[in-house]
């Protein structure tokens, strides 16, 4: 006979709903909201062992975040990017959107789909998570040391090629991603 495991309750009230879990460390939950610019949304840190539950990013519309590794995420927020530390702390602000879904971490370089966005009245991030917008991507590398003159190593134009990047992986020297266009699986070969 199996001995029967009994469930412990963590949290008693947890009045949060609709959220997206991702763990940090082994004893350690980020709760995001689901992005929307019409809702405010934050970011809080369960740490399990100590039963702390924090508040890490207030409240802001649009929330979208990104966790990478060794400390640090992407956010999109308020029409603003920028990169942070696990207590929610900014380490550099973007000049330009970045989109927390077309990036991705490979050793001590960050690797971006980067767009112009064609219409003001585009309802970031809800008209792109809802597919009534697309981009026209080209991939960027940042050195995590100078985040503000990142290299072109992918230009979509010359390649003659369209894509609007999402669910980004790496896998050896490539970057595996889903192009929305016609939504297949890509692959581009990077070098560092």
């Amino acid at each position: 006979k199996q001995k029967e495991k009994a469930s412990k309750i963590i949290i008693k009230d947890f009045a949060l709903k609709d959220l997206k879990m991702d763990w940090l460390m082994p004893d350690e939950v980020v709760f995001t909201d689901k992005p929307s610019s019409s809702a405010m949304g934050s970011a809080w840190r369960l740490n399990l062992s100590k039963l702390n539950f924090d508040e890490i990013v207030p409240p802001g519309n649009g929330l979208m975040i990104k966790w990478l590794k060794d400390d640090l995420g992407l956010k999109f927020q308020n029409q603003k990017s920028s990169l942070i530390n696990w207590a929610g702390q900014t380490i550099n602000d973007f000049s330009f959107m970045v989109l927390p879904d077309k990036c991705v971490l490979k050793s001590d370089s960050l690797y971006c789909f980067l767009f112009t966005p064609t219409s003001p009245k585009t309802n970031w991030p809800d008209d792109y998570l809802q597919k009534s917008v697309y981009t026209e991507d080209d991939l960027y590398k940042f050195n995590l040391n100078n985040l503000t003159a990142p290299e072109l190593v992918f230009d979509a134009i010359t390649e003659e090629k369209i894509i609007d990047a999402t669910n980004l992986k790496t896998l050896g020297n490539k970057i595996l991603f889903i192009n929305r266009y016609d939504n297949l699986l890509y692959s581009l070969e990077i070098s560092d």
